[in-house]
């Protein structure tokens, strides 16, 4: 095993191929995580899929955004969310609200989502189907803080969505 950390993959929007809804993985060398239950390329595909699954009114509401899998998040991102010890932070967005952007909004770097891979595994077992769940789930709640959703609403919106479910 290599004990180099891995790099982060993000999925970008710019030059993806068509069928991927917009975004595609970018990848990299030596992005390989050596401590989870999945193989990175099999988590890529995971996710990927996923995303795909997505309402597509929600995904086409996507702007300058790009979507980055991590094997943990930092201490730095740890500390700046609360984050106590035994906590898991499953995603984070990073970035400026789409309800916040003025009309001088252009030539910005892009938001930044991010999914840590350990932390979803960890939270999740060794059920792929689980995985699968609490990525996809991960992934509209760090939507809905793009979207503009404090924590407290995207609770309240992932509350009502499990209701509706049953």
């Amino acid at each position: 095993m290599d004990a180099t950390p891995a790099l982060p993959t993000p999925l970008t929007r710019s030059g993806a191929p068509p069928g991927l809804g917009g975004f595609s993985f970018a990848r990299s060398d030596g992005a390989r995580y050596s401590g989870g239950i999945m193989e990175r390329q099999d988590f890529e595909r995971l996710v990927e899929t996923q995303f795909k699954a997505l309402p597509k009114r929600i995904t086409e509401k996507l702007e300058n955004v790009d979507f980055v899998l991590v094997d943990e998040a930092s201490p730095r991102q740890r500390s700046s969310h609360g984050m106590r010890r035994g906590d898991e932070l499953l995603g984070l967005y990073e970035g400026v609200p789409l309800n916040e952007r003025l009309a001088g909004y252009f030539g910005v770097l892009p938001d930044k989502i991010s999914l840590f891979q350990g932390p979803i595994e960890r939270c999740s077992g060794t059920d792929e189907a689980t995985i699968a769940k609490t990525v996809y789930d991960t992934l509209l709640h760090e939507i809905g803080h793009h979207f503009g959703f404090c924590e407290k609403d995207v609770r309240a919106l992932e509350r009502r969505r499990k209701r509706r479910k049953g």
